[in-house]
């Protein structure tokens, strides 16, 4: 607290110590068992020009976005997959007999199993490995995709020629790299290829070709080699910068049919408020799978529970709509060099697996039913878990709180703030703010506010800040009230461990953020006394 008051003094914005105790308390209200203090809908919405009452991710202008398709998805979505991403072996064949139980008929590889296909060629005992993974799957009536990108580790006889992408030599190269893949592996159902994140991009090579021309050519020589091999080959459609957004559109009018889309269900990367997808709807006459993110990359990691159901309901209701084939889900978070284990959204799959369950149920009833609500999905999670019983109730208000509490923490009045989950550093932190209105310009007076630190930023962050602490605490007192009403210990032990993690989530991130606005505040302060 001490800290915090130093640096208010400093800030020039001693008069906003009156928010510190609400750091630490919140309002007597919910032991009166009334409604959560905190507003459903957040408190810089004011700023944006927008109807009241507009729902969240409807706020406008939006982008322009593609219009209900005449021909809508069928009840059963026929496309539904996970996405695997690390690399433990006793878990994936876990995860693999799991699999069917949610209605899942396709696995993809990623991250940490397999980012770039050509790398299983180096390492006989790694193809061996996942050779088994994919006779497992298969047995369980599952196909198996592994990721892959291009490009990368090419020659430098290749890559010092001029404008090498129009040469025959790295087209026979590539052939040779995937043809060894696929006979290595030859029950291998297919490859998804993404374009970026890779040593030599695409986007960005000398060629003759436009870049929409390259990206298709890309795209129709890998296809060539899956027919060879009966597979399929899914395209995403992931970049970062509109312009290359663009023309991988562009592209697609100039590729084979086969080619099954793949897009995340917003543009870029895993931010809540941003809008949804432009690729969605664009290519409703083509088979189009949509990417989520229950594995939380920005929303905790799975080491906190954030339980979505209505907004996954709300995305995938809006790609229904436009014909798409399916979902694919990222179960997990790879760990990557980092030396905490990320858990899985599925219970018993390692320790403090399973916190974000109901996200994936919520998948699987969402695709198999399209009339089926996020209420429904709730109380049937609940049920089957716990039991029936007056304690549905309370228990399912707790943990519909989740999501809302550490959407005000990972995003700053809606802004890019976390650093994939983790807190930020300063430079981070304002550098991503920015991100949010290139994608939706209805955030620019949010983005300037917080850029230029002002009176009204700091009052903003300081609130939502504590909004987000008080609703870790009703989330508890509603669980108490949960247990009052008959929920068996051993739940109870379960939930409250969760929301534990939740509050002391809340609670480290409102310190943050509020040092962090802080420090703008006297950046700018600074800046302007230069």
């Amino acid at each position: 607290m001490m800290r915090l008051k130093n640096t208010l003094c400093r800030a020039g914005l001693g008069s906003l110590l009156a928010f510190a105790p609400l750091m630490i308390t919140a309002s007597p209200g919910m032991k009166a068992g009334v409604s959560s203090p905190v507003p459903a809908v957040p408190s810089w919405v004011k700023f944006m020009d927008i109807p009241e009452g507009t729902p969240v991710n409807e706020w406008g202008p939006q982008p322009e976005m593609f219009p209900a398709a005449k021909t809508k998805s069928p009840d059963v979505l026929p496309f539904r997959s996970w996405q695997l991403q690390n690399d433990f072996d006793e878990e994936i064949t876990k995860i693999i007999s799991k699999a069917k139980d949610y209605g899942v008929n396709n696995l993809q590889f990623s991250h940490d199993m397999v980012m770039f296909g050509h790398e299983l060629l180096k390492d006989a005992e790694r193809i061996e490995r996942f050779n088994g993974y994919i006779d497992q799957a298969q047995k369980e009536g599952l196909t198996v995709h592994v990721w892959t990108k291009e490009f990368a580790e090419l020659p430098e006889s290749i890559t010092s020629q001029e404008k090498w992408f129009d040469q025959d030599e790295v087209w026979e190269f590539l052939d040779d790299r995937y043809s060894r893949l696929f006979e290595a592996m030859p029950n291998l159902d297919g490859l998804v290829l993404t374009f970026h994140e890779t040593p030599i991009k695409v986007f960005y090579v000398e060629s003759e070709l436009s870049m929409a021309e390259r990206i298709a050519k890309m795209i129709n020589f890998l296809q060539a080699i899956c027919d060879r091999y009966d597979a399929t080959l899914v395209a995403r459609t992931f970049a970062h910068l509109p312009k290359e957004v663009e023309a991988v559109a562009e592209s697609f009018t100039m590729i084979s049919p086969k080619v099954v889309l793949m897009s995340k269900c917003v543009p870029h990367d895993w931010q809540v408020f941003y809008p949804h997808n432009k690729a969605i709807g664009r290519f409703a006459d083509r088979r189009h799978i949509i990417e989520f993110d229950p594995g939380a990359e920005y929303y905790g990691k799975g080491h906190v529970p954030y339980l979505y159901p209505e907004y996954i309901h709300f995305r995938l209701n809006y790609a229904r709509d436009r014909n798409t084939a399916g979902y694919v889900i990222r179960i997990e978070r790879e760990q990557g060099s980092r030396p905490r284990r990320n858990p899985s959204a599925i219970p018993g799959i390692s320790p403090k697996s399973g916190y974000n369950e109901i996200n994936l149920y919520a998948f699987q009833r969402f695709s198999e039913d399209p009339s089926v609500t996020p209420d429904q999905v709730w109380e049937e999670y609940m049920v089957a878990r716990t039991g029936e019983g007056p304690h549905i109730k309370p228990l399912i208000e707790a943990m519909k709180l989740t999501d809302d509490a550490l959407n005000r923490c990972y995003f700053m009045l809606g802004t890019w703030y976390n650093d994939h989950s983790r807190l930020p550093s300063f430079g981070y932190g304002y550098s991503r703010s920015r991100r949010i209105a290139k994608w939706h310009k209805v955030y620019k007076p949010i983005v300037e506010m917080i850029q230029n630190g002002t009176e009204t930023a700091v009052e903003e962050v300081f609130r939502e800040s504590d909004e987000a602490v008080a609703l870790a605490r009703l989330a508890l007192y509603r669980l108490s009230e949960a247990k009052l009403k008959g929920l068996k210990d051993e739940h109870y032990k379960e939930f409250e461990e969760q929301l534990n993690a939740l509050l002391e989530e809340t609670q480290t991130w409102a310190a943050h953020r509020k040092n962090f606005i802080l420090e703008v505040v006297a950046k700018n302060k600074a800046e302007q006394g230069s």
